[in-house]
């Protein structure tokens, strides 16, 4: 059963309009467990809030909830005591477990080995919150090997206490598009849209194209807008622009140009042309000195009988190695 209580009974800022089932709107509360010697923040949407309370988790997002009245977004109960809330009015309201979360099975405690983790690369610590062959679960203790896991919904078996507050509700069927966008898939700032009477052409960003949370959320967000946003034909457009590098690439090669003929430049310093002539005139002989035929005849002679065995001489197999890989 819900109890539900107006923590003020008029609010300054408050527009005194009411939700009707169907209506999407937005929520904002601190969700406690009420246990009979104490309570404890279980879940919030206020950042400082978390910080506060050592609740805070920095893969969250917190921020406002969308929901649809009467639809089952939240515990039954709490859905149930949202139809006919005003606007901007705080409200306390408790749910008890048959209208909650329901009571605790023991048979969903369950002990598993701590092999079983460290092939999964969890570290288990108590109070961790797990996923295990497709199912939720919590970590409640740790032993020497052994792990005990416990697949109730962390809030069975209590009593639940939401402090919270409607801060608006979509009036137009832009915003209650955009809210169907945020409920089921996170958000939908990056989103275009084009409507046409029941037609909606949706203009989808890049990450959607490789988001997998988007594949499974898309079928989600088509049946709520046929349901709840009068939408009868619904266009997803994706897009994919070819990016222009004509004015980039003479750039580039104007680079390589110039690299190339830097190198060369900087290479030719080493020997020095001058130097190279110097060494040329030291070991060849002098122009001027003219040679006898009779001494030239004996050189050549001589270098024929000298080049001869150099030819016949057999070539190992090593050399031969060395030849082919040169």
């Amino acid at each position: 059963m819900a109890e539900e209580e107006s923590k003020e009974p008029q609010k300054q800022g408050t527009s005194g309009e009411k939700l009707a089932k169907g209506d999407l709107a937005y929520l904002d509360f601190d969700l406690f467990i009420v246990r009979p010697d104490d309570e404890e923040l279980y879940d919030t949407t206020r950042e400082e809030t978390a910080k506060d309370n050592d609740i805070f988790d920095e893969k969250k997002v917190y921020e406002e909830v969308p929901f649809i009245v009467g639809e089952n977004r939240f515990l039954p109960g709490l859905d149930e005591a949202l139809e006919g809330a005003e606007i901007g009015k705080d409200l306390s309201i408790t749910v008890t477990p048959e209208k909650g979360a329901g009571d605790r099975d023991p048979k969903l405690v369950e002990v598993r080995s701590m092999r079983e983790f460290s092939r999964m690369e969890i570290v288990p610590e108590v109070g961790k919150e797990v996923i295990i062959k497709n199912k939720a679960a919590t970590i409640a203790a740790v032993f020497a090997g052994r792990v005990r896991v416990d697949f109730n919904n962390p809030l069975a078996g209590y009593d639940t206490r939401y402090d919270c507050k409607v801060t608006k509700k979509a009036k137009d069927r832009e915003e209650k598009i955009r809210g169907i966008i945020d409920m089921d898939y996170g958000s939908s700032d990056e989103f275009s849209l084009t409507i046409d009477g029941d037609t909606v052409e949706i203009l989808l960003p890049d990450v959607c194209k490789y988001d997998e949370k988007w594949f499974i959320a898309k079928y989600k967000v088509v049946s709520d807008l046929r349901g709840f946003a009068d939408v009868k034909l619904i266009r997803f457009v994706e897009e994919y622009e070819k990016k222009e590098k004509e004015e980039e690439e003479p750039e580039e090669a104007e680079e390589a140009e110039a690299a190339e003929t830097e190198e060369p430049s900087e290479e030719a310093v080493e020997p020095e042309p001058e130097e190279a002539g110097e060494s040329s005139e030291e070991t060849e002989p002098p122009a001027e000195e003219k040679e006898e035929p009779g001494e030239k005849a004996e050189e050549s002679s001589e270098d024929e009988t000298t080049e001869e065995p150099e030819e016949e001489e057999p070539v190992t197999e090593a050399e031969d190695e060395t030849e082919t890989e040169s």
